[in-house]
């Protein structure tokens, strides 16, 4: 039969003793999750006391892309045939201009002219002054230039049109070396707001130059601010070669972009990136000076416009990406963009999107002809514009580290 002892005096005292120090510990621990509580939340509260005192450069509005129009949205897979020229030597090759002798011209983004064909490339001339160590950086643009857009004259096929985002409209002379500025970015033209980002030209056969500005607000190494404000801060402007005055053609325009004229030169059709649609303005006719819808709901943001070599006329456009659902949510929530401003978050969020290429070709009322695609971005994951020689398609990038050529003459 077991006897239980009883509890003498120390033990009674010694169990006491535990109990108190487990009573003082629980106190202790409780007493330290209410401080890290307490700290949290203020901390918490402090971090969005900072975020809305910080500046911030935009001033971010509701973006509504409404729905997606799209003869086969992803359905194919044709750009995945193309093949990478200069793969990894090169760097944004965006737009593209071909000469009196079919030799290829193409501005980089070092600032950078280059004549190229499909194994050789070679340096033209250089848009930004000595020196140029430091070309090729985003901090560095405004010194070393940055070409988006190149056309050749129609009236000399040796005449080359170049379009600067820095430097403006400036023309050069292939043959002679002879170079001209004929829109200065720093210079005031009455009427005109400032031009920051001019970006793509159309040449029409009488030498009146139609550019776009995007921008009167951003330049283009602040291009992610202008996307995140959404604002119709953007312009087609008008160079006349006669007097040399600049005018405003169409105003608040939201991120002016790629512009084409008709084959008959009739009206211009004006890309708004961050609207994905495309825009109509009348040069003849009795909507002169009118604009309307092009096409819109575009299945991805619009670049660079060119024309397509079918007998009828119609135009090629490149895409720099594909519209997403997260661009759709984070168009609806200004004050969420304004946020990742502030934190200096954007070119990390613009990193991590997802990257399918797309160009497309339509007819000169609109109709879409063919989407060509590469979902997933295997070969070709973004298109800035499309150089159409008789089927043949050199496809640029506005970052892409190679020049595609994709054979599309029989199909």
């Amino acid at each position: 039969m077991e006897v239980k002892r009883r509890k003498g005096k120390g033990e009674w005292e010694a169990s006491s003793h535990r109990k108190e120090e487990q009573r003082k510990s629980k106190s202790i621990s409780l007493g330290r999750c209410k401080l890290c509580l307490l700290v949290t939340l203020v901390s918490v509260l402090l971090s969005l006391v900072l975020i809305a005192i910080l500046p911030t450069p935009i001033d971010p509005v509701i973006i509504d892309l409404g729905g997606i129009k799209s003869k086969s949205f992803g359905g194919n897979a044709y750009l995945r045939e193309a093949i990478r020229l200069f793969d990894g030597e090169i760097k944004g090759p965006e737009g593209f201009a071909i000469d009196g002798d079919g030799n290829m011209y193409t501005g980089l983004h070092d600032g950078r002219i280059v004549l190229f064909n499909d194994t050789h490339m070679t340096t033209v001339m250089r848009m930004g002054p000595p020196p140029y160590d430091n070309c090729g950086k985003l901090t560095s643009e405004s010194h070393c230039g940055r070409v988006l857009g190149l056309e050749i004259s129609q009236s000399d096929p040796y005449l080359l049109y170049i379009c600067d985002c820095y430097h403006g409209i400036q023309t050069l002379h292939l043959k002679t070396g002879h170079r001209e500025v004929l829109v200065n970015t720093t210079a005031t033209y009455p009427g005109v707001p400032p031009i920051k980002f001019s970006n793509d030209m159309v040449v029409l056969k009488n030498g009146s130059v139609f550019f776009t500005d995007s921008s009167y607000k951003f330049a283009r190494n602040e291009l992610l601010m202008e996307m995140y404000e959404g604002r119709p801060n953007g312009k087609l402007l008008h160079y006349n070669p006669t007097d040399g005055t600049v005018s405003v053609a169409i105003g608040e325009l939201h991120f002016a972009n790629g512009v084409c004229a008709s084959k008959d030169e009739s009206f211009l059709i004006i890309s708004e990136t961050s609207r994905s649609r495309i825009l109509k303005y009348h040069l003849k006719g009795p909507k002169t000076g009118q604009t309307e819808i092009f096409m819109n709901e575009l299945p991805g943001v619009p670049d660079n416009i060119s024309p397509s070599s079918k007998p009828g006329g119609g135009f090629w456009i490149g895409f720099a990406l594909l519209r997403n659902e997260a661009l759709e949510v984070l168009g609806h929530f200004p004050a969420i963009r304004n946020v990742f401003v502030k934190l200096r978050l954007t070119r990390l969020i613009a990193e991590s999107l997802p990257r399918n290429g797309l160009i497309m070709e339509c007819d000169e009322s609109g109709t879409v002809i063919r989407e060509l695609y590469d979902m997933g971005g295997v070969k070709i994951p973004s298109v800035s514009e499309v150089l159409d020689l008789n089927g043949v398609l050199y496809l640029g990038s506005y970052d892409g580290t190679y020049i595609g050529k994709l054979d599309f003459s029989n199909k």
